[in-house]
């Protein structure tokens, strides 16, 4: 075992013994004083550093020989090399202290660095944060200043930087691009962490906590020639004189580095960086390193629903899915309202060319297909685009290699189930989300790093592997709701109608940047803020008009949107025939949306689940979708019905698409189950057919009636004087008409005492089977209780049918009567009705016994319509036609009863009521009105005669 003695000024002395049995010490061509060329590596050293401070009178004896080391270096011994800041006298040296960047915008300029052919770059770092910019420094274009379409700017340059806890070195000698990474752990774990780069000419290495690694760059230059200011901790908010390579990411990810910097060494020479920071007054530059251990994200500091994270001596919120930016999520985002006409358009200043993109944005529309952002290029098919498509977010990507000579770059889907899709050439997609047209707001993230691709829907991912080797997207700019670049492209996407909000492209929020006016380059006529979007509305004035476009395509799925104003509670609104009883309706009826199809089974209704009749002059949504599963999705507003149809699965439509109604011979002829006897009046907005956007009066086929661009609405409307006496105002859409029949007046405004309300009167019309002749009662005479009809023999058979008044709303299809029976007899006993429309079956007559007597005497009957939990209609003793303010009804001394029940489908839910009837009696104790709820639930509305004690 050999002895080894260390002594300090003769007073400290250490003695400590080999482990191996030798007594001979070799060296190599070598001798180091005062550090080494990779100090971190020494093999047994804990040391990192080069030693800082004076040394004097160094010499090496060995046996008889001896080395002057500090003389022979002073004299410049040619055997002897320096290195560094080396002075040959004692000073005082500083202390290298640490600097903490706080916030991703610090940074600090070193000078630049002349490093040829040789160099050397050692630090210390200290974070817990995954990615951030260490080191930046390029060198002059090669070649012109001016980029060359479709080409960026070459140059050589070097960087340092921390990509999700991984420590990359990059570096460009002008003959090829050196990207490696250098460490094989995370070293974002708090921990100090040392790092020593050398180079000669194109060899060198990298070492991360002594574990070195070589490199080698492409054959070709071994010169790196540096111009600019080499950036400490990221780079200047103003980059325009700065020459961004697409492969380091952070840069153009605006990633800047947050944590602790100590012991910086070019070259050998020390940077005092806490003194360059004092001189620069860098702003978040701190002059110590500690770190905290609260726990920021304790007091909860991100408002709105942002997300906190941990990361060095601070807390960052995630604001994305919020609608909010700022530090703590404070500040409301902009919002952009856009209506299938309107966009905006960021022209970039100079061609950018990236490897890594994070693009975040928030959207809000009813509409299925629409482009959200597209990045678009002049030169080359080159395009990230998102876009609404079937109410899925769908992801373009495009890499035109093509046009550069490269090898095709083939995206392989690895969805949820991790199931890969094979490849395909050309654009490639990633779908996330569904039904993401119900008018909320979705939150959109797309990530992309080289070859991996990831994109979010409300923090739903699907996963991307992109094969071969180009990853570089060129783009000239940034577009959104409509794209305006479109020579490279063969489907353009569907303008957006709908509200973005929170476009975040590479940490830069361009709808505030442009609203605020802190970038220049911003091109729109898309409306701040968050705007009530009608598109491109038309107004059909009168029933007879329609518009006739191109067949509806709508074979496999389909989607259709539209918004609808109106006043009139009836009219067909779209309809195409099609093969065979194929075709889709979409019609108003009684102020309900009704939508009507055949797909070759039958027809089949579905009915809007409104709360309320939609002719109220206010504007309504309308989506009527199909998909490839045969669901069929009606929306009306908020309040959605689905059906899901069995057997065929296609729609073969041909023919004209008629918008607004048809010709009017046509009414008569059209499928069974659609109610339209008459067109549509009233406005439409924002057609949407399966993506695409008509201009409903340029792109139509045939143009029948008033059909005018803009939406007027009515030239008078309903207000609380328009009735008097509590007259209900009916909004016409060419005016109003006062319904009266609540109250004790008349005339057009409920406002004469005197004046007979026009009424139109019912009564049977009977037909008699076996001597096939008819005869009506009709209630026309004024005198009280007189009908006057002829006479049928007992036992005869007959059928009869009911004529009602539209006003009292008996029959909701009324025959009309127009001949009259002679006038031989009354008519007495009970007769059995049936009403068409009601789905009554006939019904016989009793006998009549004895057969009618002379006028005059009373005709007492009553009828009945009835169909079990659907409807029924009962009359009773009912008489006296004459009516001032409404029909009054004799109710006689042996009872009566008008019953009315609403069809299953039709009944109303209210939360307010209003009922008005007027009375004569002298009975004590009667039920006037009772209206009841279905079986069961026991809700009831009653108005009685109570006797008084």
């Amino acid at each position: 075992m050999g002895q080894v003695t260390i002594s300090v000024d003769g007073i400290l002395t250490t003695t400590g013994y080999t482990q191996e049995d030798y007594t001979m010490l070799g060296s190599d061509d070598f001798f180091y004083i005062g550090g080494s060329p990779n100090t971190a590596d020494l093999p047994g050293s804990p040391v990192s550093n080069n030693f800082m401070g004076c040394l004097k009178d160094v010499v090496y004896k060995n046996n008889d020989f001896k080395l002057e080391l500090s003389r022979l270096a002073i004299e410049r011994d040619p055997k002897i090399t320096l290195h560094g800041d080396l002075v040959f006298r004692c000073e005082d040296v500083a202390a290298l202290d640490p600097v903490t960047f706080d916030t991703p915008e610090s940074f600090i300029s070193l000078p630049k660095w002349n490093t040829k052919k040789t160099g050397s770059i050692s630090f210390d770092f200290r974070t817990t944060e995954p990615s951030g910019l260490l080191l930046f420094s390029h060198g002059r274009p090669q070649g012109p200043k001016e980029q060359k379409p479709g080409r960026e700017l070459k140059t050589d340059y070097f960087a340092m930087e921390l990509l999700d806890g991984y420590l990359y070195l990059l570096i460009d000698m002008g003959s090829g691009k050196t990207k490696l990474k250098a460490s094989n752990k995370k070293v974002n774990d708090g921990d100090w962490c040392h790092v020593d780069f050398q180079r000669e000419g194109r060899k060198g290495s990298i070492s991360v906590n002594s574990r070195s690694m070589p490199f080698s760059s492409p054959e070709g230059s071994e010169i790196l020639d540096l111009d600019s200011d080499m950036y400490l901790g990221g780079l200047p908010e103003l980059k325009s004189d700065l020459i961004l390579p697409p492969e380091v990411w952070t840069a153009l990810l605006n990633y800047g580095y947050v944590g602790c910097v100590r012991d910086l060494f070019i070259d050998g020479k020390s940077r005092d960086v806490r003194r360059l920071a004092e001189i620069q007054s860098a702003i978040g530059v701190s002059s110590f390193c500690t770190r905290e251990l609260q726990k920021r994200c304790s007091s909860t500091p991100c408002g709105n629903g942002g997300l906190c994270k941990e990361g060095w001596n601070r807390y960052i919120c995630d604001c994305t899915g919020t609608g909010y930016l700022g530090t703590n999520c404070e500040i409301e985002a902009t919002v952009l309202s856009y209506d299938g006409s309107m966009y905006l358009k960021i022209i970039m200043p100079v061609t950018m060319h990236t490897e890594a993109e994070d693009v975040s944005l928030r959207f809000m529309s009813q509409r299925a297909y629409g482009l959200l952002m597209a990045t678009t290029s002049k030169e080359s098919a080159d395009t990230l685009r998102l876009e609404l498509d079937g109410g899925r977010i769908k992801l373009t990507v495009n890499l035109d290699c093509i046009r550069i000579d490269c090898s095709l770059t083939i995206v392989r889907l690895i969805l949820k189930q991790n199931t890969p899709k094979s490849g395909s050439k050309g654009p490639e997609m990633l779908f996330a989300g569904q039904k993401l047209n119900d008018n909320e707001w979705h939150t959109v993230k797309v990530v992309r790093r080289g070859k991996n691709l990831q994109l979010s829907v409300d923090n739903v991912t699907v996963e991307g592997q992109m094969t071969g080797a180009h990853t570089r997207l060129e783009f000239h700019n940034i577009e959104t709701g409509i794209m305006t670049e479109r020579r490279f492209i063969s489907v353009v996407p569907s303008n957006f109608i709908g509200h973005l909000q929170g476009l975040s492209f590479n940490g830069m929020p361009y709808l505030d940047h442009c609203k605020n006016g802190d970038i220049s380059y911003c091109e729109l006529n898309a409306r701040f803020g968050m705007r009530h979007i009608i598109a491109d509305p038309v107004t059909f004035r009168t029933k007879g008009s329609y518009l006739a476009l191109a067949t509806l395509q709508a074979y496999a799925s389909m989607h259709l949107f539209f918004q609808f104003k109106t006043t009139t509670p009836d009219g067909l609104i779209l309809f195409n025939s099609g093969d065979g009883s194929d075709f889709i309706v979409v019609e108003l009826v009684k102020g309900y949306v009704h939508y009507v199809f055949d797909l070759g089974n039958g027809p089949s209704l579905m009915k809007g689940n409104s709360d309320k009749p939609l002719n109220d002059n206010q504007w309504h949504n309308v989506v009527v979708s199909r998909d490839a599963n045969n669901v069929h999705t009606l929306k009306i507003d908020s309040r959605t019905v689905t059906q899901h149809s069995n057997g065929a699965r296609n729609l073969d439509l041909k023919g004209e698409l008629y918008i607004g109604g048809v010709t009017k011979s046509m009414y008569s002829s059209l499928p069974k189950l659609i109610a339209s006897r008459d067109g549509y009046q009233g406005c439409l907005a924002s057609v949407d057919l399966n993506g695409r956007l008509p201009d409903l009066i340029a792109d139509a086929l045939h143009r029948v009636g008033q059909v005018d661009r803009g939406c007027d609405g009515p030239s008078t409307t309903c207000t609380e004087e328009s009735c008097y006496h509590q007259g209900v105002c009916l909004q016409q859409w060419e005016g109003f008409t006062c319904d009266c029949t609540m109250t004790s007046y008349g005339g057009s405004f409920c406002n004469d005492p005197k004046k007979t309300s026009p009424k139109r009167f019912f009564g049977f019309f009977l037909h008699f089977i076996s001597q096939r002749r008819n005869c009506i009662i009709d209630r026309r005479r004024r005198d009280d209780l007189g009908y006057e009809c002829g006479s049928a023999p007992a036992g005869q058979q007959a059928e009869a049918e009911l004529e009602a008044d539209e006003e009292l709303g008996l029959a909701p299809n009324r025959p009309r009567c127009h001949r009259w029976c002679g006038l031989t007899g009354a008519l007495s006993g009970t007769v059995g009705v049936s009403v068409p429309g009601c789905g009554c079956q006939s019904v016989l007559f009793p006998q009549y016994d004895p057969p009618c007597p002379p006028l005059p005497q009373q005709a007492r009957y009553s009828a009945h319509c009835h169909q079990p939990d659907a409807l029924s209609y009962t009359w009773g003793a009912m008489g006296n036609t004459q009516a001032r303010a409404g029909t009054t009804y004799i109710f006689g001394r042996g009872g009566a009863l008008i019953t009315y029940t609403w069809p299953p489908n039709d009944r109303p839910s209210t939360r307010a009521d209003r009922l008005a009837v007027g009375f004569s009696t002298q009975l004590k104790e009667a039920v006037l009105v009772r209206v009841e709820s279905a079986k069961g639930l026991g809700d009831y509305l009653e108005l009685h005669i109570v006797r008084l004690l």
